[in-house]
């Protein structure tokens, strides 16, 4: 895909497949380099910034993070997002591992994923017991717990919509990161739990189709899509910034950037 390609797949999509205009744009996103200064950090600031402005005009505590397809940044995104959200405002903060068919959040912050989402969502355990520290004071973390094989029949249920209600009651901000929209059904039957949607796109990657076919199935679901974050997008927009890719190949490097305890 060459350049003029890639700026349709940014620029176009929103204005002729009806999708959200662009809620933010973020450079590639290595892990080791997500310090509260850093340039990556600077861009999710950016975007918080954005999401606390659009909450004057709609409660936006409750924020799911998705994509159209696998490898696109999503669960990244909704880690750094978190951390940044959290180091920028005296705010409380959890994020909550809703990809139960493949987690990587307890990857990224370096924590053990059992005890989890999927352990109250079948074994009833209290919502106490899965929520995990992080080195920041203000940022609480729910790993997944133990595998699903298909999880699709719990985020239907009451007792997921309990917890999406207490973790409502419980912080301030609640970030979200579910599987992709068009491989399965999750983040469809997910979104009706939360204030608004953002969907991560890998800038150069992605076709204007199945951006589009994401944001269409969102919409039909009664979702309040709040914009696209393009991911990895220095290559495309005027950035400044030099990053190597990340790309979830050396667990050591990604741990540098989010330790957590618990």
């Amino acid at each position: 895909m060459n350049k003029q390609e890639t700026e349709r797949v940014l620029w176009t999509s929103s204005e002729q497949e009806g999708l959200a205009p662009i809620a933010g744009s973020i450079g590639r996103l290595p892990l080791n380099d997500a310090g509260v200064d850093s340039p990556v950090a600077t861009e999710f600031h950016r975007l918080y910034t954005r999401l606390a402005k659009m909450e004057t005009q709609r409660k936006l505590s409750v924020i799911l993070v998705t994509s159209a397809r696998r490898g696109e940044g999503k669960t990244t995104t909704s880690a750094c997002l978190a951390q940044v959200a959290a180091a920028h405002s005296k705010k409380k903060v959890v994020v909550v591992d809703c990809d139960l068919r493949k987690p990587r959040l307890h990857h990224l912050f370096g924590v053990s994923q059992r005890v989890g989402l999927a352990d109250a969502l079948t074994s009833l355990v209290p919502l106490s017991s899965i929520v995990k520290n992080t080195e920041l004071s203000n940022l609480r973390l729910v790993t997944s717990g133990r595998g699903i094989g298909v999880p699709t029949g719990l985020f239907e249920s009451s007792v997921f919509k309990d917890i999406i209600g207490e973790l409502r009651a419980n912080f301030d901000f609640v970030i979200v990161d579910t599987a992709p929209v068009l491989p399965v059904s999750d983040a469809f039957l997910i979104s009706g739990h939360c204030d608004g949607v953002l969907l991560v796109v890998m800038a150069g990657r992605t076709p204007v189709e199945v951006v589009a076919r994401a944001g269409s199935l969102l919409s039909e679901g009664g979702a309040n899509l709040l914009g696209a974050v393009i991911n990895n997008a220095d290559e495309v927009l005027p950035y400044y910034y030099d990053y190597d890719y990340y790309g979830y190949k050396d667990e050591k490097e990604t741990r540098k950037g989010f330790k957590g305890k618990g």
